[in-house]
Order: C-alpha cells, then structure tokens, then sequence
C-alpha cells in the first residue's frame, strides 16, 4: 500500500508537465511579450498578474477545501482533473491571442481577464493532482520518489515551453515578432489536454486506495473553509515551511521573469542561443529533482536539504551577472562567457530542482501531523498551498520585476543597442546581488522546520494508534466513501 508502481508514478508526474508548460510561459514570455512586443507598460503589467495572484489567494484554498469534501463514485480529486482540462488549455491560448489595435487600457483588461481564467482553471486542475502525493503513499520516502517524478516533469514542461519556443516559434530573433506567440500558445495548450487526461486516467485504477472524507457527514462551507485555514496555520512546521516558501517563489519569480530581459539586453543573446541559456538552467533543474531522493536519503533530513538547494542556487544563480558588475566577468563576444553563463545556470538551476522536490515531500509529512493533531485528512487545503506557492513563482515575482524594470528605466519596445548603460547596471545590480541575497531569506526561515524521519515515524503511529482506538476508519476516497 505504501509503494506505487512506476506507471502510475509517471502518471501522476506528467500531470505537473501541463502546469510546468504555463509556468514557462509565464516566466520568460508572458511580461516580455505585453511589454516589449505589444508596448504594455512593465509596471502595468505586473499589475494585472498581481491582481490574478490575488484571485488566486482565494480560489486556492477554496478549490482545496471543496475537493477535500467532495464525493464521488471517482472519489474527491479526479473528477476535478478531468473537468479542467479544457477550459485550462483554451482560456491560456486567448491569452496569447489579444484583438488588434487594443488601446493600453484594453491590452491592461485583456492580461488581467486571461491570466485570471488561466490561473482559475489551473487551480481546479492542481490543487486535487498536487493532494495525490500524499495521498498515494504515506512513506516517508516514497513520497519523496513521487515528489521527484512531478518535480522533474513540471521542469520538463517549463523546460519544453522555453526550449521549444526559441527554438520552434522565436529563432531568427523573431522573440519581437508578435506573430509567433499564437501557434507558440495553441502548441503549448493541445499540450495540456493531452497530459493532463492522461494523468487522471494513469492514477484512475488508485481511486479506491485514496482516503475520503474524514467525517461523512460534513460537507463543504465558507465557515468551514475559514475554520480549516485556521487550523492549518496552527501547525507549527507548516508556519515555518509556508514562510519559507513564499519567500523563495518570490525571489525565484523575479530572478527567472528578468533572465529574458539579462540575456536579451545585458549579455545581447537572442535566439536559439538565448533558448539555450534559459534551457540549461532549467535542465539544472531537472538534475536536481533527479537526485534530491537519493541526496535526502543520504543526507537523512528533508529540511537540510531543502536549505542545501537554496544556499546553492543563492550562490550560483546571477553570479556572472554579478562577476560582470565588478569588471571581473569576460565581456559579451568573449568565447569564455557561453560557457561560463551555461555551466553557473546549470549548477543554480539543479538547486531549485531539490527546492521543488523537497518542499512537495515535506508538504506531504505535515498532511500527517495535521491528521495527529486533527483527526482529520486535509490534503487539498494543504497542496492549494503549494499549488498558490507555485503562481507565486510567476506571479508576484513577475509583479517585482515588472516594477524593477520601470525603475531602472528600461522602456518598452526598446531594441537591444538603444538601452543606456544605466539601465543595464541596475537590470544586472537586481538580478545579481539583491536576488542571491534575498534568497537567504527563506533559508533563515525553513530552519525551525522539525519534521524529521524519526518524527514522522512517531505520527503516523500514533495516527495507527488513534484509529485503533476508534474502530478505524473508511480508507477509499472511491465508492466506499461516496454517498448513497
């Protein structure tokens, strides 16, 4: 019961592949495209993604809370995943596609609707895939196997939506040719339908082994909700984890919204060439998810190695930049500076990797300590946090980045050899030194974190032992726990 057959492992990672395609959307094109292509203020366009983040914070733990009530003959979270398909794919490539001659002010109303219904329609979809972690597995490290195969789809989808556009959509410096980024959109929403649908009916036959509804006779409420929000945020660990999450999308978020404009108009790559430099640092990424199992293991904490990734990534991530800043980094046609850009992205890239895997897994062990104190499963609750944490990333980091972009006087729709030399040394000074200071901010935080192997052994025995006492309780989140 505690082990999950590899199918159904990569089901359920490629289902984080569809978010994986928005957020590399978000991240490198979304701001760059209304801002540089359309003409769209940064600022005013970090605006209307900063109101979707809004809408966000309400619909995430609503989403989850709703999914956590819900009964099904499909249990509570499938039928979620296979309703949000559709709408997901179509309302992200509208994004793309605003009607010709819109006025600021309506390019401003397009953003704002479309990145709304985008995140909206993702939440419905994530939030209950997300809650499968920890509710396919209760083993502390298989749920850190699971973790892995999402966290190195998701950065396989982000790394297929950054590759594949450069490649594909924006080679020959076509980055500023508004054409490209509708089949670019409609490339990445068939995409979507397609993993997403194949994610729910991979984990489909595992219905009958996910856990229901703790009480059956409660359903969902706004009262409810509020109650469930408080009692989550009385959980300790899930305090100091929470904060330290936030922190670091955030920092994340504005590193990764402004490497397009570093690499466009700081190191003046374009093209495939700057596909690749966005590309590699993603595939750190994937390397990173790829060994933070096996690194926790050895390591035998999942916080220390959550803070490793961090550290890390902190020191690697914006070092040339910085390197740059001081006269000691070789200058742009230097044949050292590829390389050098692509080996320190790698490196940085593979820290946020483990960040993901390892933040997914411990998520999963608090899900338990809730149930401890509780008496009650909570999943969708806790996983809308993560889901809220990921659109944070791209979210209120591209909000900081937009508002960095304006204040170092970056215009809009400016070409590469017309920026001032003052711009560019405040475009490097944010996304070199202030980012990889920054990120020790959510080191500090995550520290306190006290989830460990032995704990989470003593939780889930005295859940074993709590439920003895009570007789047990229904294990299906399928027929067994559905009404009738």
């Amino acid at each position: 019961m505690d082990r999950v057959r590899w199918t159904a492992r990569i089901a359920f990672g490629l289902g984080s592949y569809a978010e994986g395609l928005k957020n590399g959307a978000f991240l490198f094109f979304v701001l760059f495209y209304y801002n540089q292509v359309l003409g769209l203020p940064a600022s005013v366009a970090g605006l209307a993604l900063a109101a979707a983040l809004v809408v966000d914070a309400v619909t995430d733990p609503l989403v989850g809370s709703i999914s956590d009530h819900f009964r099904s003959s499909w249990g509570r979270r499938h039928p979620f995943m296979y309703a949000s398909a559709l709408p997901y794919a179509v309302v992200f490539y509208l994004l793309f596609v605003p009607p010709a001659g819109l006025s600021p002010t309506g390019l401003f109303v397009w953003l704002l609707t479309f990145a709304v219904a985008t995140r909206v329609t993702l939440t419905i979809y994530s939030v209950p895939h997300m809650t499968l972690a920890a509710e396919l597995s209760q083993d502390y490290d298989e749920r850190t196997t699971l973790a892995s195969v999402r966290s190195l789809l998701s950065i396989g989808g982000i790394g297929s939506a950054t590759l594949g556009g450069f490649a594909l959509f924006f080679a020959d410096d076509r980055q500023l040719d508004a054409t490209a980024y509708p089949p670019f959109a409609l490339t990445l929403a068939i995409l979507m339908v397609v993993t997403i649908v194949y994610s729910a009916v991979g984990t489909h036959s595992y219905i009958p082994r996910l856990m229901g509804p703790s009480a059956r006779g409660e359903g969902f409420s706004l009262r409810g909700l509020a109650s469930e929000l408080w009692a989550t945020l009385s959980i300790r660990p899930f305090r100091r984890l929470l904060a330290a999450m936030v922190t670091y999308a955030a920092v994340n978020g504005l590193s990764s919204a402004l490497s397009t404009y570093v690499l466009t108009f700081f190191f003046r790559l374009e093209g495939l060439t700057l596909g690749m430099q966005l590309s590699i640092g993603i595939g750190g990424g994937v390397a990173g998810a790829a060994i933070a199992s096996p690194l926790a293991a050895r390591i035998g904490n999942k916080r220390n190695t959550m803070m490793l990734g961090l550290l890390w990534y902190s020191v690697f991530t914006g070092s040339i930049v910085t390197l740059r800043l001081l006269g000691w980094a070789p200058a742009n046609g230097d044949p050292l500076l590829l390389p050098l850009l692509l080996s320190t992205a790698f490196v940085g890239g593979s820290g946020i990797g483990v960040v993901s895997v390892l933040t997914t897994s411990m998520i999963a062990d608090v899900t338990d300590e809730h149930e401890r104190i509780h008496r009650a499963r909570q999943e969708g609750i806790y996983y809308s946090t993560v889901s809220f944490i990921n659109k944070v990333t791209t979210g209120l980091g591209t909000v900081l980045a937009g508002v960095a972009i304006d204040l170092v006087g970056l215009d809009p729709s400016v070409l590469p050899d017309e920026v001032s030399s003052a711009a560019l040394w405040g475009l490097g000074f944010v996304y070199g030194p202030v980012a990889s200071l920054l990120m020790l901010v959510p080191v500090a935080l995550v520290f306190p974190y006290d989830i460990d192997r032995a704990r989470h052994r003593d939780i889930l025995d005295e859940i074993a032992a709590s439920k003895g006492a009570r007789g047990g309780e229904p294990p299906s989140g399928g027929a067994a726990s559905a009404d009738h």
